[in-house]
């Protein structure tokens, strides 16, 4: 998969870009694949991925879109530090989320973000927030008038107060360096008005590192999409996770031209009740001719940064 093209970043010599199509193609360099008894074999899923040697433990910077089912969770390993955006639902048939990061050794979590306090974004950080260190918690700041009342929401934010944590507002974040001397960051893009809509308010995080980049948006809705555009913000990136599940209510073609991805994720849920993703944006994403991952399908899809190259690997 090509870097992002900047004025930074020269075109990739012809024959470079074929081999890469080929093997975007052909599932083979580009994406490796873990035979589903292996999955489902007793193990955690990322244990099983890790002994099979498809996935990389010394990779420095990766992310794991996490198969929660009908919702979100990403993980984020950058150099030394340990992100987490998400955490699916309190209870899922599908992963575990403090498992998946004990599979990987994860200790610590320096940054634990919540998009919006939904239940398949948030239901799942209460277990996170009480299994591990954390270091910074951002949610972004709701309007007085749409704070939500449900248990869900309550429980996390007795969690985090219970460990001594303050929440930081996403809208306050900014950029944030991850680790001196090396390139990787979060920028905080939005959200960047109140909005009526608790899914709009969704925190819209860009990670950059080892010259590639991933946008997370949670469940922004379109106004949220359009108002960011017309700001000017730099949203342009290599991996896009769809909106709102890949839902028709987001996921406007001026965005994902604005976006302009190498490939597309989508977090969501077999068989849901929502039609999640709609048809009328599978048929929009399609006409970009890029490689689409669902974790409906695919189960969890981990990308891997190396030094002129991203790597993915799926779980099927």
């Amino acid at each position: 998969m090509a870097k992002r093209k900047s004025k930074k970043h020269k075109k990739l010599p012809l024959a470079v870009s074929v081999v890469v199509l080929l093997a975007a193609l052909c599932y083979g360099v580009f994406t490796g694949t873990i035979p589903l008894e292996k999955w489902i074999s007793g193990e955690t899923k990322t244990s099983a991925a890790i002994t099979s040697g498809l996935l990389n433990p010394d990779a420095e910077v990766a992310i794991h879109f996490i198969d929660v089912g009908q919702g979100d969770s990403v993980y984020i390993k950058a150099y030394d530090k340990n992100i987490l955006i998400d955490a699916g639902e309190k209870e899922t048939t599908q992963t575990d989320v403090v498992e998946y990061l004990r599979a990987l050794g994860v200790e610590k979590l320096d940054y634990v973000i919540g998009s919006h306090p939904h239940s398949d974004h948030i239901g799942g950080l209460q277990a996170v927030v009480e299994s591990f260190e954390i270091g910074t918690v951002i949610m972004p700041r709701i309007p007085d008038n749409i704070v939500p009342t449900t248990s869900t929401y309550r429980n996390l934010l007795t969690a985090i107060s219970k460990k001594g944590l303050k929440i930081k507002a996403a809208q306050d974040c900014g950029e944030i360096v991850l680790s001196e001397g090396k390139d990787a960051k979060l920028t905080f893009l939005g959200p960047v008005s109140d909005y009526e809509d608790l899914n709009s308010m969704s925190a819209w995080v860009k990670f950059s590192a080892k010259g590639y980049s991933a946008l997370f948006c949670g469940d922004a809705e379109k106004e949220a999409e359009k108002e960011l555009i017309e700001l000017g913000n730099e949203i342009e990136c290599n991996i896009l996770k769809l909106n709102h599940h890949g839902s028709s209510t987001s996921n406007t073609k001026k965005f994902l031209d604005a976006a302009s991805p190498d490939c597309f994720v989508i977090c969501v849920g077999k068989d849901n009740s929502y039609n999640h993703p709609t048809p009328s944006v599978l048929k929009r994403v399609s006409e970009y001719d890029k490689p689409v991952y669902r974790t409906d399908l695919n189960g969890s899809v981990v990308f891997e940064f190396e030094d002129g190259a991203l790597r993915c690997i799926t779980e099927r």
